[in-house]
């Protein structure tokens, strides 16, 4: 006969021979009852089978489960039961577990983990970061004051020349030293005037304005005019 698996609902095909017993369903793995056939009554004296009442047959008891094997650990069931106990247990005395366990009285502590390395820090004032750039375009400029390139006989400067005399081609001569060189002239023959120097001048000193004109903004009570800021 064909029926349904009461757990998985699928269909399956069960003999007849074992209606009212126990079965296993081969997809769920579950067990359930298959349902009893009414059983044909015998005629007694010219009673006939449509007169008599068809009482079902009183369905087999199912086995018990097998019990479960005696182990150390508690079951699903034990501990089910165990930890409300234990639970009611702790609020009703007041004592309630602790999740982390309190480390002992003069134990020290644990060692640092491995890889670990001492950093130090350093912070920098605001007033000071807002000065950097000024204090160096200014720095900058005052280098091109002193001597770029020049002719250093046994490390004496004799013929010198800086950033600001690269421009029209000048440079700076030593009085005693040309005495024994002699070499004023054909320096002066050779020098070129270099105009880019120029052009990078003028953008140092634009930058050291543009670097100064916050600080100050922000140290003068007055405002400034729109372009500027």
């Amino acid at each position: 006969m064909n029926l349904l698996c009461p757990n998985c609902q699928k269909q399956l095909s069960v003999p007849e021979q074992n209606a009212g017993q126990l079965m296993k369903c081969p997809f769920c793995s579950k067990y359930f009852s298959v349902p009893a056939l009414p059983q044909a009554l015998d005629v007694d004296a010219g009673v006939t089978r449509s007169s008599v009442a068809v009482s079902p047959s009183p369905l087999p008891t199912a086995p018990a489960p097998p019990p479960a094997q005696a182990s150390g650990f508690p079951t699903s069931r034990e501990v089910t039961v165990s930890e409300p106990a234990l639970a009611r247990s702790n609020e009703s005395s007041g004592v309630y577990p602790s999740a982390v366990p309190s480390p002992a009285v003069g134990q020290p502590p644990p060692p640092p983990p491995t890889g670990y390395e001492h950093a130090a820090t350093f912070g920098i004032n605001r007033r000071v970061v807002s000065w950097l750039t000024p204090v160096a375009l200014l720095l900058v400029l005052i280098l091109m004051y002193f001597p770029w390139t020049g002719v250093y006989p046994g490390g004496y400067a004799v013929y010198t020349q800086n950033a600001l005399q690269m421009i029209w081609g000048g440079f700076s001569v030593d009085a005693t030293g040309d005495k024994v060189l002699g070499m004023a002239k054909g320096i002066e023959g050779a020098m070129n005037a270099n105009w880019m120097m120029a052009i990078y001048l003028l953008f140092l000193l634009g930058a050291l304005f543009l670097g100064v004109l916050p600080l100050v903004q922000a140290h003068t009570p007055y405002p400034l005019p729109h372009s500027l800021q």
